[in-house]
């Protein structure tokens, strides 16, 4: 309607321009405003194909997306109907001059729909003697321009493969069933249309994903067909890419709905599989229960996440499905990456020799102690090393999951005095003190005590140990402090707040641990 009215108001001025004799640059400025005009035209019906996909924001119900997803494998789709509409809205001005080459995609794809609907209402068409083909064709196609009728050879072989690319699309549907068939069907397919999916170290036996059992899934096929679509269809420039994203577009929409729909459900399975599980998991054993030989965080990894994981050297990650990323929470992938760290590092028991060296006082005082008592307490039994001035040595067994608090007891014979590395890594604090077998206390250090040592002339104690072996526990990794995420995968990108599950606080915590214990070390940090 618009360019109507600018071409009626162009004829207007013509005329009037005739009668002063100035029709002949008129008429120069008119075709140069045309050509203007049809460049501005086919511009922006450009950067509307590029943006198309802006509009599955307005998609703001589960509901919406699912309908939408249905129509996908139809003609009746976003893309397809957008396509048709940019071939009828191109008539209107390529006649001003050629259009650029990626203006006739359009075209060519309404006539190939045009030949795909005359064979469905005609299933028999194939199989007639070439000439007849072609009559029926060209009756279907003949309101298009020569461009086509030139390439009308094309146009039908693209139909075949048009067809098999809808079939593609229609095994999608599952996806838009149900939560679980999407889950299955994404399991099993996610990843292809792509490099194959690798192996992940140490999963091997696993469930399987990605690829469907060696077998060529939906998306595979279907970009195949597209690809030898584009190649009777197209001219094989750059600037074609955004319309030729239309035709792939109901592709691309089915893989984000699965994506999506996947990762909500997966979320489910990480509160029925994970959280529920350490719901009620004393805190000793919480490591073992995340992360140990049957750790659920392990089964979650090597089971129901792992066709939507990859691993490289750097870590963990969320795979890519036709470019749609799977979208896991970052607080997830941090967890596995701090798990499979520590579950190399962390052993179940380490074994520390302590021998023990005479202990010395400032010469001046009026008492020496007679007895020094180094005690690890652990869950089966006290472990202690007493020293009574001359050598005896102890080989500590250190358990991170059993073993507690570490005392210094000094004894004089008027006073004792008492060190203590309190908690479950009380033993690698004690070790860190001692890294140089010695250390000097000063009344200072036991405030209690401090007035009676002052009256014995105590000015410093001097405690001396040698020992073999503490490397391996003193070099056990230290981590910033998190929590165990409510969920592990964001289903409200593009699906929007429209699932409505798996939205809640990701920052309050399944498991709270009190306090640093060896078992909960992945998700803490610091100093003891």
């Amino acid at each position: 309607a618009g360019r109507a009215k600018i071409a009626a108001l162009l004829a207007q001025v013509g005329e009037a321009m005739a009668q002063a004799d100035n029709r002949a640059a008129f008429t120069r400025r008119t075709e140069a405003f045309w050509l203007w005009y049809q460049e501005r035209f086919y511009g922006e019906w450009e950067l509307f194909a590029m943006d198309f996909d802006l509009g599955l924001e307005k998609l703001i119900t589960r509901e919406g997306w699912q309908n939408a997803g249905a129509s996908m494998s139809t003609l009746d789709n976003p893309y397809f109907r957008l396509l048709e509409r940019m071939k009828t809205e191109f008539d209107s001005v390529e006649k001003i001059a050629p259009p650029p080459s990626w203006g006739v995609i359009p075209e060519r794809f309404a006539a190939m729909l045009d030949y795909y609907r005359a064979g469905e209402k005609q299933a028999s068409l194939g199989t007639k003697v070439e000439t007849e083909v072609k009559e029926k064709v060209a009756k279907a196609v003949g309101a298009f321009d020569e461009h086509i009728m030139s390439r009308l050879t094309q146009v039908v072989d693209s139909v075949a493969s048009f067809r098999d690319y809808l079939k593609q699309l229609a095994a999608f549907q599952p996806v838009t069933a149900s939560e679980d068939a999407a889950f299955r069907f994404t399991s099993k397919h996610f990843g292809t249309g792509g490099a194959p999916v690798p192996e992940q170290p140490g999963q091997a036996g696993a469930q399987s994903g990605g690829g469907g059992g060696g077998q060529p899934s939906p998306v595979d096929v279907a970009l195949s067909k597209l690809q030898h679509m584009r190649l009777l269809l197209a001219d094989g420039k750059t600037s074609e890419e955004a319309v030729w994203r239309l035709v792939e577009g109901p592709l691309t929409f089915l893989v984000t709905l699965a994506t999506y729909e996947t990762a909500c459900g997966l979320n489910e399975l990480w509160e029925a599989q994970v959280l529920a599980e350490v719901q009620a998991v004393p805190q000793n054993d919480l490591w073992e229960a995340l992360f140990g030989q049957q750790g659920v965080v392990n089964a979650f990894v090597a089971g129901p996440a792992k066709p939507f994981l990859r691993r490289d050297a750097k870590g963990w990650f969320g795979g890519a499905w036709l470019g749609v990323p799977f979208p896991f929470e970052e607080s997830f992938l941090k967890l596995i990456d701090h798990g499979a760290v520590r579950r190399q590092q962390l052993q179940p028991k380490y074994s520390v020799r302590i021998t023990a060296l005479p202990t010395n006082v400032n010469p001046e005082a009026h008492s020496k102690p007679f007895l020094v008592s180094l005690t690890l307490q652990c869950a089966d039994k006290p472990q202690q090393l007493d020293n009574y001035n001359y050598q005896d040595s102890l080989d500590f067994v250190w358990a991170p999951a059993t073993c507690g608090d570490v005392t210094l007891k000094i004894d004089l014979r008027e006073v004792s005095v008492t060190r203590t590395w309190p908690g479950p890594w009380g033993f690698r604090a004690f070790l860190r003190d001692f890294r140089d077998g010695r250390e000097i206390y000063t009344p200072k250090d036991f405030p209690d005590k401090q007035a009676v040592l002052e009256g014995l002339g105590v000015q410093r104690i001097q405690v001396n140990y040698k020992i073999n072996g503490a490397d391996p526990v003193l070099g056990i990794t230290e981590y910033p402090a998190f929590r165990l995420p409510q969920r592990v995968a964001s289903c409200s990108a593009g699906l929007g707040a429209t699932l409505g599950r798996g939205l809640g606080d990701d920052n309050a915590p399944a498991v709270e641990p009190e306090a640093e214990t060896p078992a909960s070390m992945p998700m803490s940090g610091g100093k003891p």
